[in-house]
């Protein structure tokens, strides 16, 4: 599992709508609401991009298969304890059938459902995998890989991670309020 934060405020997705501070000992009462929105939107090439002198297209088949937890959390930040209040679990499935020698706009056919299976709120809380609360996140280590009907799968962009950096050179800390690492 990894996790699906920005990079900057590990170990949150983000640090505006998605977390609130709360400064204590509180004499009152407070409440907040606090928001998540996450924006599907992948890419994919036409043709193998390894393969510069290639000028027909021959993607033919597209199929993309995550699953999510996401983590409602009250996070003490004198002690470090998580509190974990709500686990959300979802995914998308994605397969798409094309064929680059159709028209623009016939190219593509969806083989899944328009309607995409709807997130649940889990009865029973999850704990948080340890692995997902440090880096690297998903951003920086996903790879694209070409993988033709014939021949080798050929990794074209590697990931952005390097295991051989140390942790403090490549993770940028802006919210020092947010996270310790």
């Amino acid at each position: 599992m990894i996790s699906d934060c920005d990079g900057h405020h590990y170990p949150w997705y983000g640090s505006r709508n998605e977390t609130v501070v709360f400064e204590g000992p509180c004499k009152m009462y407070q409440s907040a609401t606090i928001a998540m929105n996450d924006n599907f939107h992948p890419h994919v090439t036409w043709r193998n991009p390894s393969n510069r002198n290639q000028t027909e297209p021959n993607l033919s088949h597209i199929i993309r298969d995550q699953s999510f937890y996401v983590w409602l959390v009250a996070w003490n930040m004198t002690t470090q304890n998580a509190y974990i209040l709500k686990t959300v679990r979802w995914n998308m499935k994605l397969e798409i059938n094309v064929d680059p020698k159709k028209s623009l706009g016939a190219r593509a056919n969806l083989v899944t459902s328009v309607v995409p299976k709807q997130p649940t709120v889990l009865e029973n809380n999850i704990p948080i995998p340890r692995c997902s609360l440090m880096p690297p996140n998903a951003n920086s280590a996903q790879m694209l890989v070409w993988r033709p009907r014939l021949g080798e799968a050929q990794c074209i962009i590697p990931p952005v991670w390097k295991k051989e950096v140390p942790v403090e050179e490549q993770v940028v800390r802006f919210d020092s309020k947010l996270c310790k690492l």
